[in-house]
């Protein structure tokens, strides 16, 4: 008897399951995490996210001394941090990010200190770290954007 009545409600259930499959709806944890999953099945933390645009260029990567990405890490302890490299040093940095709003105090980023040939991308990106405010997904790819919604940096998510 209770599996008759039991078969409606799984089938409602499953239509809703490939109703929101269909969609591609956007789940979002609450305000106070930073962890955002998107239709793209890539996250804003734990994601390889190499640098492949900065200030309206695009970046090439043989001219680089290392891969210029960045890895969000989520709240662990009450703090946010992110790590990578800016195109020569490595770096290290904490950050809030509450929805999409994303705060990086770009003076208090911990950073090697090695001479490389080309310093302009490393100083631009930390340029772009203290200017953001939003960041997105699309198509992707992560976009950091200033006050006036201008994409100031693109990444495409890498599994490296």
């Amino acid at each position: 008897m209770w599996l008759k009545h039991s078969i409606p409600l799984l089938f409602c259930l499953l239509l809703f399951h490939t109703s929101l499959i269909a969609e591609d709806i956007n789940i979002t944890s609450d305000t106070n995490t930073t962890q955002n999953t998107l239709e793209t099945n890539h996250t804003f933390n734990t994601t390889y996210w190499k640098l492949i645009h900065l200030f309206n260029k695009d970046i090439n990567a043989s001219k680089l001394s290392r891969e210029a990405h960045i890895i969000f890490s989520p709240l662990e302890n009450g703090k946010a941090s992110f790590h990578g490299a800016s195109g020569c040093n490595e770096m290290l940095g904490k950050y809030e990010s509450i929805e999409h709003n994303l705060t990086i105090d770009n003076k208090h980023i911990a950073m090697t200190r090695m001479a490389c040939p080309d310093m302009k991308i490393e100083m631009q990106f930390l340029e772009v770290l203290g200017k953001t405010i939003v960041w997105e997904i699309v198509d992707n790819h992560l976009e950091l954007l200033d006050s006036n919604n201008s994409v100031l940096a693109r990444f495409k998510a890498s599994n490296k």
